[in-house]
């Protein structure tokens, strides 16, 4: 009796090893974060990624999938890890991700998308910081698709491609 229980045990522990080894997959998707909590939505590599509070790539998200929330683009990456210096922007513009009416923030182009279409372009990130929810406000009475500029002093200038 005590014979077939091993025999038992002993083939279902085989089975387990190579069963389990046959099915197992390291996907390039995906990459264990040290926090493995995603904070941030970036796009990069043609792909948007998961990317945690530390900088690093959690998951890509299905192609054909289009995160809901804001995007932050044009960010640089060393290796699977955003650069110091774009996380360092991306968590200081934490309140205007944060925003239900921010659809895109680009890091290197310095400007704003709304989900009314609306492309806001600053100078500093403190302007963006400073006057944001004021452009907010006003958002309401702004043209869908209308490009400005947002002047130091909190004034927007229109843009137009005449």
């Amino acid at each position: 009796m005590m014979r077939g229980y091993r025999l038992l045990v002993l083939m279902t522990a085989v089975y387990l090893v190579f069963g389990g080894i046959s099915k197992f997959t390291i996907s390039t998707d995906s990459v264990p974060s040290p926090s493995g909590k995603g904070s941030f939505v970036v796009y990069a590599d043609g792909r948007y990624w998961l990317v945690d509070e530390e900088g690093y790539l959690m998951s890509a998200l299905p192609a054909g999938v289009v995160p809901g929330g804001s995007v932050v683009c044009c960010v640089d990456l060393e290796g699977i890890r955003v650069v110091e210096s774009d996380l360092n922007v991306m968590k200081r513009l934490r309140p205007v991700l944060e925003n239900p009416v921010t659809s895109e923030v680009s890091i290197r182009g310095k400007y704003v998308i709304t989900v009314k279409g609306i492309v806001l372009y600053f100078q500093r990130w403190e302007d963006l910081l400073k006057y944001y929810d004021a452009f907010v406000k006003r958002m309401k009475r702004l043209a869908p698709r209308s490009r400005f500029f947002l002047h130091e002093s909190g004034k927007l200038v229109v843009l137009r491609g005449d």
